[in-house]
């Protein structure tokens, strides 16, 4: 389970979000097939994540709520490897519902790498 101090709350995710230009900070956005992840650097300790499973991906809460659990599962496992300071959404499309976790990991690990964390 990924630790509480590193799950971004609603406050942490404003950045993304916010039409507010000062709240507005700049962000990364990265694609995957599985996946968009939008990036910020923060003055945290440690770095924040954040997943989201929209109804319109997946209609069942067990399905949004599988994909949510494999994916927080593989991010603290590699939490101990990644660099602190970030705050990091996974926004998971449609084709994340049949991924198998070994899909999802790989895909998770080739992101972070390309957004320099590890």
């Amino acid at each position: 389970m990924l630790p509480k101090v590193n799950r971004a709350g609603r406050n942490e995710l404003d950045v993304f979000f916010s039409s507010d230009p000062a709240k507005k900070k700049v962000f990364q956005t990265t694609h995957s097939p599985l996946f968009l992840v939008k990036s910020t650097k923060t003055e945290n300790e440690g770095s924040k994540f954040a997943f989201v499973v929209s109804s319109s991906v997946e209609k069942t809460a067990v399905g949004r709520n599988l994909i949510k659990r494999r994916a927080r599962a593989i991010v603290a496992r590699l939490l101990p490897n990644l660099k602190d300071g970030h705050t990091i959404m996974f926004i998971f499309k449609k084709p994340a519902v049949l991924a198998t976790f070994d899909e999802l990991k790989r895909d998770i690990e080739g992101v972070l790498t390309k957004l320099g964390l590890p």
